[in-house]
């Protein structure tokens, strides 16, 4: 009798945890989601931020290794996103009234989740290439000062993609996002101008700026592109072309 109640008792355990799963936890589930998704945007954009504030000046070999090694550290934020989704996604899969209204991408898309991994391996070029060139850093400063500049306005825009990926996809978060995007494309053709007419300093600077530029028309170009498909992989919206 004793070793019966103790099947009954594990069946009504697994049973509670059954509905518990399916009924309390996928909103937790997103909400980890969520929670993951904004910390890659904001590591993203204090990245962005940090090596904005160091450009404005000479930069020394010792700052640009840590926007490096800051950077290296974004692929393990994304694998962390990734596995929230899979959760997320898991956890939908047994919740009839969720199954019912989730979108067949999942909490935030698969498109989002490329915007987001692109940027940070654009990141990660970026410091890449201002850490092989940090031992003339004094000589660069003509050069990576404009880049400053750009290197904000992303970040701002970057900002506003992150206030759609994070459920707060408002109205005023998709004019602010429209707004700032267009800035990019505004600020990634003032860079090319300025670093265009700027005299260098010899083969070195001209390299330097060549690779600058490229990476800023990479981040601007992927960026715009997840932006005008909304934070939740919606079709509505059209943003401006990074050339």
């Amino acid at each position: 009798m004793l070793a019966a109640d103790r099947v009954v008792a594990a069946f009504l355990g697994a049973g509670v945890g059954v509905m518990v799963n399916a009924l309390v936890l996928p909103p937790v589930y997103l909400h980890s989601v969520h929670e993951a998704a904004g910390g890659v945007v904001r590591e993203c954009c204090g990245i962005l931020e940090v090596v904005a504030e160091g450009l404005k000046g000479p930069w020394r070999y010792e700052q640009a290794v840590r926007w490096q090694e800051r950077a290296r550290r974004l692929p393990g934020l994304l694998r962390a996103l990734r596995s929230a989704v899979e959760w997320a996604e898991e956890s939908t899969r047994l919740n009839p009234e969720r199954r019912r209204r989730a979108r067949p991408a999942g909490p935030l898309g698969e498109e989002t989740l490329r915007t987001l991994e692109d940027v940070a391996d654009h990141l990660q070029g970026l410091t890449r290439v201002l850490a092989e060139a940090a031992a003339d850093s004094v000589r660069h400063a003509e050069v990576t000062r404009p880049y400053a500049d750009f290197l904000h306005g992303v970040g701002q825009a970057l900002t506003a993609y992150g206030r759609t990926v994070t459920g707060e996809d408002t109205q005023d978060a998709r004019r602010e996002l429209e707004r700032t995007l267009r800035q990019v494309e505004a600020a990634h053709g003032d860079l090319r101008a300025r670093l265009a007419g700027r005299p260098v300093l010899g083969a070195a600077a001209v390299e330097l700026s060549g690779s600058l530029l490229a990476e800023a028309r990479r981040l601007a170009c992927r960026l715009c592109r997840g932006g005008t498909r909304g934070g939740t992989d919606a079709s509505a919206g059209s943003g401006p072309p990074v050339r």
